[in-house]
């Protein structure tokens, strides 16, 4: 799996999760986290050309991650792909 791949798999992941926390009613720092983390991915996945354009955006997402304390939800996130 590349990196674009992993991204965009994330950007799924995070409305599915968002939609799970709020439909459940619990996690609202859950949700503010994700949407925290993610909401600049869109603009920057746009923007990419290339493999490392891709590589670039993925290595500062996981270090904004580990900033924000949650690569916990970057790691399950990514092991629930669905191919």
């Amino acid at each position: 799996m590349t990196k674009k791949d992993i991204l965009y798999h994330l950007l799924y992941q995070a409305f599915i999760d968002i939609r799970l926390y709020s439909h459940e009613g619990k996690g609202i720092q859950g949700i503010f986290k994700i949407s925290d983390l993610m909401h600049n991915l869109p603009l920057k996945l746009s923007k990419a050309e290339s493999d490392d354009d891709f590589d670039d955006i993925y290595d500062r997402l996981i270090e904004r991650a580990e900033m924000k304390k949650c690569t916990s939800w970057i790691d399950n996130a990514i092991s629930r792909k669905v191919d």
